[in-house]
């Protein structure tokens, strides 16, 4: 026959250890999850007793069956098969008194009767095997490594060869009828801690194909050899070389009655309650009705198992698979349980979790978002930090879900909150039941360290974006920075204004989304800006906004407020199709990209907008400069350049002045606000350049008195600035300047009033030429040009104007 025993990567042995205090403190056998397999021949005990000695010199153990397939440091999973038949039995003898009183008969000749007088009895391997019918088969011993260490009584496994193959269950109903037959074996019956069992003194279990037999000796801190110059393992050799076990063997049902009784019986002499032990199936699986609540006073989690001490135990024999919490099974012979039957308030803290934490690391959730009403299941990572989460439909879905992955949800799916929460790295909050979805990305993970300079292509990408321009570029890396060390939003955009193929994308895809996440930046293009779904805004560091013209809209008004709340509000609010709105914190930051001139609309009085300078060229770069973009080779380096960087804090919530910028406000404005603007800002040479470059005017009388109109009013407005350039107009006046330059002003002076209110220029009694009439007053500030006006657009004044 072969043989199979099993190493890992430390001695698979118990430890004892000798306190101060004289006690004794031991270790249980190490929970291995990698073995791997030493397959050995084995003709008969002599080579048996030699095996055994070798491989428990070297810390291995016995399995008691074979592996379907060698096993190189991983897991014994789905490697036996517990049920198959086996050339050798091995009789675990746990914990039997060498001491065994019995009652016999004895004659008193001063009665004439005979009396039950106890009787003590010395119990020896030998003659408990003679009880048991082999007391004339040879065996290998092998004394347990707890033999005579803490107490005297027998532990040890006996190794006896079969004179032909016997199948696993078999042998475990041999080894259960035994155990009611033999005197010294019922004697060593003991109530399990729930109860509702035995515990036997001849372990039933160690016939399945997967037990472990452990054979390595004990190592021994402060205690002497317990077993003497005896041997742990010897050959007893008796007068047959092997045991014949298939003789008269209990039935199943004849073993389950035996035992039943014998419980019944022992709960009585513990003053329990009594019980009428019943089964059922359900499932795959046989339990038993009400077993009486038992506490779990300690649990672990280990090779995919969940394992309970019960009543104050301390076998780690009770047990339900991680992703099956429905059924405790257990190493002790027990019948299988309900978990909500045998622990109830176990069971019930199950239902009240979202959570199932695996011994991988691994944690299943399922639970029901509290501000959205969303329900979402997935995992998490411990050892990576991965949150792998996805709304599902239907609570339906959450439960199929549940199911197979061994969560267990109540009646009511817990209720959670989630967050996006990036100045918290604790991702699962499981006291707060609250998720929060930031995710280092795996370049915010390595401690920063100094870069000097910026990466050269990264670098070359952001300033060809920005035009070229080096304020800008610097402007922009402030920017960045500061995202990438504050987790916030600056409260300003940027605009990328330029043709096709300037690198703006590749800033997008290659750089900023792979640095602050793929879940925690978006793409989106300018027309879904009109849908009223804003769910694309939560939880994001950066929005690029591309082929964006706001001009376009139909409601441009509506979409730039919304912008410009999105730019600068500490939270905004969410809105999802067929959901309720909900508000949330905001990290945004804005890029808006286009291949127009007038990309946004941006007013004078804007503090949000930063604009790059227009590129007309296309981003060149080298097949070896393109190579390492798309293979991120700088990006870490760029990370750390952005976290040790000096932050203006101030400079990136402040737009940049720039000539750009101030091209595109002009280009935003309407020609109404633009002459307002100049009126406010006192730019006479605004009014100056819509005067006509030629004669052609002259050709059409309706035209020249327009313009000659015109023309009076700029002459008298320079005649009367006062050298501080303040200028009294009048009401009509400014008429006459709206009307040339603006065109379709109403006639009426409370309307126009009413639109000169609207752009911030108040009409009031004004003095002008010694006369109160209804005007404004005019700072001009442009009043050194006033000279060079005149001699360019009034040759025929020969008058000298001093400003």
């Amino acid at each position: 026959m072969k043989l199979t025993f099993l190493s890992a990567d430390k001695a698979l042995t118990k430890s004892y250890s000798k306190l101060s205090d004289g006690t004794i403190e031991k270790s249980s056998y190490p929970n291995v999850w990698e073995v791997t397999s030493h397959i050995e021949d084995c003709k008969d005990l002599s080579v048996l007793e030699h095996l055994l000695a070798k491989h428990a010199a070297q810390g291995h153990c016995l399995l008691k069956g074979m592996v379907t397939r060698p096993l190189v440091s991983e897991s014994r999973k789905d490697s036996t098969d517990r049920n198959a038949t086996t050339d050798f039995l091995v009789l675990d003898i746990d914990g039997i008194d060498p001491l065994f009183t019995t009652m016999v008969k004895k004659f008193d000749p001063a009665t004439g009767e005979s009396q039950d007088v106890p009787q003590i009895n010395t119990v020896t391997i030998d003659s408990l095997l003679s009880d048991m019918g082999l007391g004339n088969v040879s065996y290998v011993l092998q004394w347990s490594g707890s033999m005579n260490i803490t107490s005297n009584a027998l532990r040890c496994h006996v190794f006896i060869m079969l004179n032909k193959p016997v199948s696993a269950p078999l042998i475990k109903q041999w080894l259960i009828q035994k155990n009611h037959e033999v005197p010294v074996l019922r004697h060593a019956h003991a109530l399990t801690k729930t109860g509702n069992a035995l515990c036997w003194g001849l372990d039933i279990t160690a016939c399945q194909a997967d037990k472990l037999i452990y054979i390595a000796p004990p190592v021994l801190k402060g205690i002497k050899n317990p077993l003497g110059r005896m041997q742990r393992i010897s050959l007893i050799k008796k007068t047959q070389a092997t045991f014949d076990l298939m003789g008269r063997i209990n039935t199943t049902e004849q073993n389950r009655l035996l035992t039943d009784a014998r419980v019944l019986e022992l709960r009585d002499q513990a003053g329990l309650p009594k019980r009428k032990l019943t089964y059922k199936i359900v499932g795959a699986h046989e339990v038993l009705v009400k077993p009486g609540e038992c506490i779990a006073t300690e649990t672990k989690i280990d090779r995919g198992f969940v394992y309970f001490n019960l009543n104050g135990g301390d076998s780690w024999a009770y047990f339900h698979p991680e992703n099956n919490p429905d059924f405790i099974h257990n190493f002790k012979g027990e019948p299988t349980y309900l978990t909500k039957d045998l622990l109830p308030a176990y069971w019930e803290q199950l239902g009240n979790q979202a959570f199932r934490v695996s011994s991988t690391g691994k944690t299943y959730l399922a639970f029901l978002e509290r501000k959205t009403s969303t329900y979402w299941r997935g995992t998490y990572d411990s050892t990576t930090d991965d949150l792998d989460i996805w709304p599902a439909k239907t609570e339906g879905m959450v439960r199929q879900f549940a199911d197979a992955n061994g969560l267990r949800l109540g009646e009511n799916i817990p209720e959670w909150d989630m967050e996006f929460n990036p100045h918290d790295n604790v991702r699962v909050d499981f006291d707060n039941r609250t998720v929060n979805t930031f995710q280092l990305t795996e370049y915010m993970r390595p401690p920063v360290r100094k870069v000097q300079a910026c990466p050269p292509i990264t670098l070359k990408i952001i300033s060809h974006v920005l035009g070229g321009d080096l304020e800008a570029t610097e402007h922009f890396v402030n920017w960045l920075a500061f995202i990438a060390q504050e987790r916030d939003r600056t409260m300003t955009a940027w605009i990328f204004n330029g043709t096709q193929g300037t690198g703006k994308g590749l800033l997008m895809n290659k750089i900023l989304t792979p640095l602050f996440g793929k879940t925690q930046t978006v793409i989106k293009r300018a027309a879904e800006l009109n849908e009223k779904w804003t769910d694309f805004i939560a939880g994001k560091f950066i929005v690029f906004i591309d082929e964006v013209q706001t001009s376009a809209f139909k409601d441009e008004a509506g979409v730039i407020a919304n912008l410009k709340n999105f730019i600068t509000e500490p939270t905004v609010t969410v809105r999802v199709m067929n959901k309720n709105a909900y508000d949330v914190e905001n990290f945004g930051n804005y890029l808006f990209a286009s291949n127009k001139p007038d990309p946004v609309s941006v007013d004078k009085e804007d503090r949000r907008f930063n604009v790059g300078v227009y590129q007309p060229l296309k981003l060149v770069l080298s097949d070896k400069e393109m190579d390492i973009i798309l293979a991120g080779t700088e990006l870490q380096d760029f990370f750390h350049y952005l976290m040790t960087f000096s932050v203006d804090k101030r400079a990136a919530s402040t737009p940049l002045q720039s000539a750009a910028r101030d091209a595109l406000i002009e280009l935003s404005q309407t020609t109404s606000e633009s002459t307002s603007t100049a009126l406010k800002e006192g730019d006479m040479g605004f009014f100056m350049d819509q005067l006509p470059s030629s004669d052609a005017y002259k050709t059409n009388m309706l035209t020249l008195n327009k313009v000659e109109e015109y023309r009076k009013v700029l002459l008298d407005m320079i005649s009367r600035t006062k050298t501080s350039g303040m200028c009294g107009v009048s009401r009509d006046e400014l008429f006459t300047l709206f009307d040339f330059t603006v065109g379709g002003m109403s006639a009426k002076p409370a309307m126009f009033s009413k639109f000169l209110g609207h752009r911030q220029i108040d009409i009031k009694p004004i003095s002008q030429s010694g006369k109160t009439v209804r005007g404004a007053n005019i700072a001009w500030a442009d009043t050194a040009q006033f000279p060079s006006y005149l001699t360019n657009h009034f040759p025929e004044i020969k008058t000298k104007v001093k400003p």
